[in-house]
């Protein structure tokens, strides 16, 4: 679906799908008015429908694949736009509807009148990166550093890993064998120290598929507001070797 795009017939009341070279087909026909179109994350397609679809108001879901189902009824009549967390939101003239990823419905705000909705985009948001070094005792440590802002949401979800015996060795390489994490704001207060990722966090590390391959490696998740950091990579009982830092923003 990416790059292309979708746009409703309202008298026709189906979906088309139009390539950049202007040809148009239709990906969806839905069989009521429609009054918004609106992509998650995932590449779903959500479509909403006008008071003559019946219950107020429906939001129909389609996969990538074309699969239809019904993700909503009494769902509102205009405009619909996806948050960063995955919650929809719907314009019914006179109000603005909160939709989670389950479909729990809540009323966000009062409105007048309210037909198109859209978020603003988050600004400077980290990414990911990664810096590889050599771990030396005492002081000689392998240190990162990292900004986080960004509009979307206060707290950003931040995983920092400290990798060191999955590494591949080679005559020219010995990866350190016990490494260990923290995690620091600008201020060089602790906020968390990890040294082997499975003794905390292991079911959030796992759930976000950033989990270490190996028990000796150590991990931080975190949500962050905005701010510089500071993660430092450190040798157990004074081990040296080469370690990998990373850090991964979760989308």
């Amino acid at each position: 679906m990416l790059g292309r795009l979708y746009a409703a017939d309202y008298s026709k009341t189906e979906v088309y799908r139009i390539a950049p070279n202007g040809k148009r087909t239709v990906f969806a026909a839905i069989g009521d008015e429609i009054t918004g179109l609106a992509f998650d994350r995932d590449d779903n397609l959500f479509v909403c429908t006008g008071p003559n679809g019946g219950s107020n108001g429906y939001i129909v879901k389609i996969t990538p694949e074309g699969e239809l189902t019904t993700f909503a009824v009494n769902a509102g009549q205009a405009g619909l736009a996806f948050d960063n967390n995955g919650n929809l939101f719907t314009a019914d003239y006179y109000k603005i509807s909160k939709f989670t990823p389950d479909a729990a419905k809540s009323t966000y705000a009062a409105a007048e009148f309210a037909e198109g909705l859209a978020f603003a985009p988050p600004v400077h948001r980290l990414q990911n990166l990664s810096a590889r070094g050599l771990v030396g005792s005492d002081d000689n440590t392998l240190i990162g550093g990292f900004i986080v802002s960004g509009t979307a949401i206060p707290n950003n979800a931040i995983v920092v890993r400290a990798l060191g015996p999955s590494l591949p060795r080679t005559a020219t390489l010995m990866p350190l064998a016990d490494p260990k994490l923290e995690l620091r704001n600008s201020s060089g207060v602790l906020i968390a120290a990890n040294d082997n990722w499975k003794d905390s966090q292991k079911a959030q590390l796992s759930a976000c598929g950033l989990a270490p391959s190996d028990a000796h490696e150590a991990a931080v998740f975190a949500t962050l507001p905005a701010g510089a950091y500071t993660a430092i990579v450190r040798g157990m009982s004074g081990s040296t070797g080469t370690a990998l830092l990373e850090a991964y923003y979760l989308h």
